[in-house]
């Protein structure tokens, strides 16, 4: 659909291709977008066929939006992630080729009214804080899955690209235009935050 079409477009794995292709144009180059809506690590442990299939040199995981959880849940949800992040990572390092894998970690907040605060509430009920921002909302879990999953990358000798360090590296200052500047969707990222986290 042409609504599929611009979301592929539009994300991250394809602006990171058109910036590698500016930069070595000669070269060729192909980024494959194996992103599944909603996926997890262990959506990732079941699907670990598709992505041999295509014989990779390199891996970019990003699961951290999807890692998400309510506030009462981040102690057994911490546990969740680290441990299958484990399993995932470790898995992917030792496919035949040893491909590099390096960890893209990302956040959610939720913006604008009704749907922003309604969705915040329901995640984080008496738990939710705002920036200066009145239309943006966050609740304190969705800035942790990073810090989850930072023991599995350790243990595995996985990197990582944040898109969290560089904008809201202290879970309680955020900036003030976390919302309006970087990520000014409900809970995903719009065009802009793609671009700078494909750069």
């Amino acid at each position: 659909s042409e609504f599929n079409n611009n979301t592929y477009n539009l994300a991250f794995p394809r602006k990171l291709e058109q910036f590698m292709k500016q930069q070595w144009p000669a070269s060729s180059l192909r980024v494959m977008n194996l992103a599944v809506g909603g996926a997890d690590e262990v959506a990732w442990l079941g699907k670990l066929h598709l992505v041999m299939e295509v014989e990779p040199d390199i891996i970019l995981v990003e699961s951290a939006v999807n890692d998400q959880c309510d506030y009462h849940n981040q102690d057994e949800r911490a546990q969740f992630v680290h441990q299958k992040s484990f399993s995932l990572l470790n898995l992917l390092m030792d496919f035949p080729k040893k491909p590099a894998v390096i960890s893209v970690e990302l956040f959610r907040t939720s913006y604008g009214e009704p749907l922003g605060s309604r969705d915040a509430v329901r995640h984080c009920r008496g738990h939710v804080f705002k920036t200066s921002d009145p239309l943006c909302y966050l609740c304190p879990q969705w800035w942790k899955p990073q810090t989850w999953r930072e023991n599995a990358r350790n243990l595995n000798s996985v990197s990582h690209a944040s898109y969290r360090d560089a904008v809201w590296p202290v879970q309680n200052h955020p900036p003030d235009d976390l919302c309006s500047k970087y990520w000014s969707g409900l809970s995903h990222p719009e065009a802009g935050v793609h671009a700078m986290v494909a750069s």
